[in-house]
């Protein structure tokens, strides 16, 4: 299971800066964290700063965790949110993400609430992203039995094998597998289907390997850490890029610690790509692993990436280490001043604080100093 609550970005949600504000969300977000406690603080926000104002972004978001409880009150407050609004609308827009966020729960949860979603996905064209008849497939679907399921299954391998750019036999896949994982649990073991690394060739078992781990992106499942991540080390882009994606949603110390394992084995566009996934990712232990790892790599880019991965895991361990190695960047990079911002907010108060707040203003000044020079020099 995680090793981290994540209750020292939970608590930003409400802070007095959006920046903060979104930035947290927006971490949260990359991270799929599950806590309960995350959609409540973003409706406080909400009804503290206005939807518009809480969290800019928002609609741009690529997760967010809605559990069952809260499932209501989010086609409530959709509705009200889209009521007599253009699609333009900055809080229209927020209503939209909302509504499509609750549809990739898991369909067994949204049974009670179709009829509320579905009426809410009527009454604005923000809903165009919410597609109740797939939804209603997806519940259909809940209520065959395992070998029914298989059979659809191979239909779309099946389908797939012939026209492997197929969308919706994709997608067919995609729900079959979802229902037969959580209504038939023990029918299909996804270590055994994604074991073996498959060909480039759009064979049955091709297909079936990419289905797999494609369910894994959709929902996480604990134990099959060790079988995705020999993946990592596959040479092709479609295949490790998707493995540190579905690592990612698992969340795992274990998903952390084969990450790391497989860093060095990695060619130098996966190693970007894994970096980015440590970034996302959060576990006991596991910033002064990154900054160990990090003390290996020549690639000053790699090594940003990574500084930036060790930031994010906000350990008041690591203040000395990040404020001395924060000034040694002499680049402007928007992913360390987010998360820098992030990290000296949470940390305030710490101990030795004052001389990261230092060192974090005096890479603003640089960068910005940076950004005006590239600017002036295409002037000229």
């Amino acid at each position: 299971m995680r090793a981290f609550n994540n209750d020292d970005l939970i608590r930003i949600l409400t802070d007095e800066e959006s920046q903060c504000r979104m930035l947290a969300l927006e971490f949260l977000s990359e991270g799929y964290a599950p806590s309960h406690v995350i959609l409540p603080q973003v409706f406080a926000a909400w009804d503290s700063y206005g939807v518009a104002q809480a969290f800019p972004d928002f609609a741009i978001l690529s997760h967010l965790p809605i559990v069952p409880t809260s499932i209501a009150e989010c086609c409530d407050r959709a509705q009200q949110m889209a009521a007599h609004r253009k699609i333009t609308d900055p809080v229209a827009r927020c209503a939209g993400k909302l509504l499509e966020q609750v549809i990739c729960v898991a369909a067994g949860e949204l049974r009670p609430h179709f009829e509320a979603i579905a009426q809410v996905a009527t009454t604005s064209k923000i809903f165009f992203r919410v597609d109740t008849r797939s939804l209603k497939h997806r519940l259909d679907l809940y209520e065959l039995e395992a070998d029914t399921l298989a059979v659809r299954l191979d239909s779309a391998i099946e389908t797939l094998s012939r026209q492997p750019n197929d969308t919706s036999a994709f997608r067919d896949g995609l729900q079959a597998m979802e229902a037969l994982r959580f209504r038939h649990p023990n029918y299909i073991d996804m270590n055994t289907a994604i074991a073996n690394t498959p060909s480039d060739d759009d064979s049955p078992r091709s297909i079936s390997f990419k289905l797999s781990l494609g369910s894994l992106m959709q929902f996480e499942q604990i134990g099959v850490e060790a079988s995705l991540a020999r993946h990592l080390v596959d040479q092709r882009e479609s295949i490790y890029v998707n493995t540190v994606e579905a690592l990612v949603r698992i969340g795992s110390p274990l998903a952390a610690a084969h990450l790391l394992s497989q860093f060095n084995s990695a060619q130098p566009n996966a190693q970007r790509w894994i970096a980015r996934g440590l970034q996302r990712i959060r576990a006991t232990g596991l910033a002064a692993e990154i900054a160990h790892l990090r003390a290996r790599v020549l690639d000053p880019a790699l090594w940003l990436m990574l500084l930036v991965a060790e930031i994010r895991q906000f350990e008041e361990q690591s203040l000395l280490r990040i404020t001395a190695d924060v000034q040694q960047v002499q680049t402007y990079a928007g992913a360390l001043l987010d998360a820098l911002s992030v990290y000296v907010r949470i940390h305030a108060t710490a101990p030795g604080s004052r001389g990261l707040q230092q060192a974090f203003m005096d890479y603003v000044q640089g960068a910005n100093q940076e950004i005006q020079s590239k600017i002036e020099s295409r002037l000229q």
